[in-house]
């Protein structure tokens, strides 16, 4: 059994690796590794984007007004059933 002191010395794949590691360019996503600094300026724009901004908003409203109807009647049904069993008792 390996004890918790000698487990604690082992190095993770983050102690190892830093952001920026050539070593690690052909491996899972290369954005990971790349420094904060060099990031483009496309970026920069797409997020500045009123338009993105807006299609974000609608996509969210959509996904809230699917999904509320539906966590409103599931807690409607708990909720009853604990005043439901509370009447009970008494």
């Amino acid at each position: 059994m390996i004890s918790e002191n000698h487990q604690d010395n082992i190095p993770t794949l983050t102690d190892i690796i830093q952001p920026g590691d050539e070593s690690m360019r052909n491996h899972f996503d290369a954005s990971v590794f790349d420094d904060e600094i060099n990031s483009s300026d496309e970026e920069t724009e797409l997020l500045n984007n009123d338009e993105l901004k807006e299609t974000l908003d609608t996509l969210i409203q959509q996904a809230m007004a699917e999904t509320l109807p539906a966590i409103e009647a599931q807690l409607k049904e708990t909720l009853t059933k604990k005043i439901l069993q509370k009447l009970s008792k008494n």
